[in-house]
């Protein structure tokens, strides 16, 4: 079963949610801003209390605004009990400090919150700003808007001059909607230590936006977070030291692969961390992973797909890249090192089922920049998967060559042309070849190519197998 039947499809997040009748009459005070009440860090404001409306007929805006001021400069909890909340004025917690707005999640564990904040307002601007805050979360929250003109961000965390945000986060949340998918959920440009947890991310266009180009974003993480529906790659541009764990990444809205992409080095993710991730349902072209990274760790993976369209990892002049205990299902394309150069990278201990062709452009590797060790099931491309034992590369550092190895069935004798498991970046120098198979036969190579080279058996029987070594630079 296809797990984006286990969704919320997108058209539901537009539809109201019912109000749920409250068990206690709310308070008629409020304890004083900065004091603890029992366990609690902060006092808990009840919206109500200034006047919300949780049917969502009314308008909460001066609510909100009158529970903030409550607050003060001491942070405060404000509590939106289950049901709608609408805002026809943007929510700007710019500035702020401490402040946590939670809403009612623990009902259906996150998948829906029971607690919605809907934006009436149109134009590209933006609905929660966190611009410069400090320590200040969304929690159980539905986050939505209504009006099909809103183009803009949901919520905004950036350095606006004052100072960096700063542990700021969003936990249990849903983002998205279906009146106009062309939003984005998050945007981290110049933002530091943000924390993203059990979040639902839908149709977003994109959905987290990280650093513009030659800016920063620092230290964020995402964790049990899902993309679905997404009309655009979900996570665009990265940053330093970002951290994916445990997250799930449906195929996108047009059935193709994406999940992180950044076109160049000045929106480049450096210091990335992508472990125990699903990537998966696509059903069209696309590269779950497409990125410009230095110092990059991919680990404890899904990567799946079609064996037709779907790359996993295209990497472009990347430097320090290791992939390693990863699992690639239906693919048509492992690793991708699409633009030179890619140095320094490590590929061991993966594991592939169906996978069209393992690696592809190793060209744009520089001699002795590559370690590719035993990976189960990455034959040649084209062939039948097999373990690297038998079909092989290494790079020899100190004397500075690239060797490689393999075994290709002879159906008899003639010339045949043997293609290399990956092409040398510059040119192939020498290749040594033997025919096994019980018979007596002479093979003679000719036509060294940095791809490829031509051998000519005499003798060979039906079913033999030429085993041969290559080296190259």
């Amino acid at each position: 079963m296809k797990r984006r039947s286990l969704l919320m499809a997108p058209a539901a997040l537009a539809a109201a949610v019912p109000v749920f009748a409250q068990s206690r009459t709310p308070r008629t005070t409020e304890s004083q801003a900065g004091t603890a009440t029992g366990n609690e860090s902060f006092p808990a404001f009840d919206l109500r209390h200034y006047g919300a409306d949780p049917s969502g007929a009314a308008a909460s805006d001066e609510a909100l605004a009158a529970a903030l001021r409550a607050c003060g400069s001491g942070g405060g909890r404000i509590r939106l009990p289950a049901g709608s909340y609408s805002f026809l004025r943007p929510i700007n917690l710019s500035g702020m400090r401490s402040i946590i707005i939670e809403g009612d999640a623990g009902t259906t564990a996150g998948a829906q919150a029971a607690t919605r904040l809907i934006y009436q307002g149109s134009g590209d601007g933006v609905f929660l700003s966190l611009n410069s805050a400090v320590g200040c979360q969304l929690r159980g929250l539905q986050i939505s808007h209504s009006s099909p003109q809103f183009r803009g961000t949901y919520v905004k965390c950036s350095n606006t001059g004052s100072n960096d945000p700063a542990f700021c986060g969003l936990f249990d949340c849903v983002l998205g909607s279906a009146a106009n998918p062309t939003v984005t959920h998050v945007d981290l440009d110049k933002c530091i230590e943000f924390t993203a947890e059990r979040c639902n991310f839908i149709a977003g266009n994109p959905s987290v936006r990280g650093r513009s180009s030659g800016a920063y974003s620092n230290a964020i993480r995402f964790r049990d977070c899902q993309w679905a529906d997404s009309r655009a790659v979900p996570v665009l541009n990265g940053g330093q030291s970002w951290t994916f764990e445990g997250c799930a990444f449906e195929g996108l809205h047009s059935g193709a692969a994406g999940a992180l992409y950044c076109a160049d080095g000045s929106t480049a993710f450096n210091g990335l961390v992508i472990t125990g991730c699903w990537f998966g349902d696509a059903n069209a072209a696309g590269t779950w992973i497409d990125i410009c990274g230095n110092g990059v760790f991919i680990a404890g993976n899904y990567f799946s797909g079609n064996a037709r369209g779907p790359a996993a990892i295209s990497l472009k002049k990347s430097v320090g890249v290791q992939v390693t205990g990863n699992l690639f299902d239906q693919l048509l394309v492992g690793l991708d090192f699409a633009q030179a150069p890619c140095q320094d990278i490590v590929i061991q201990g993966n594991i592939a089922s169906a996978v069209g062709s393992g690696f592809r452009n190793t060209e744009n590797i520089p001699t002795g920049s590559f370690v590719w060790a035993p990976n189960y099931g990455f034959g040649e491309p084209g062939r039948a998967h097999q373990r690297l034992a038998t079909t092989g590369y290494v790079a020899d550092a100190a004397a500075g060559v690239l060797r490689q190895w393999g075994t290709t069935p002879v159906p008899g004798g003639g010339s045949h042309r043997v293609e290399f498991p990956i092409k040398f970046p510059a040119e192939c120098l020498n290749v040594v070849a033997t025919l096994a198979g019980g018979s007596a036969s002479i093979v003679s190579v000719s036509a060294l190519t940095a791809s490829s080279f031509d051998a000519s058996v005499q003798g060979g029987s039906s079913g033999a197998v030429l085993s041969w070594q290559a080296l190259g630079r």
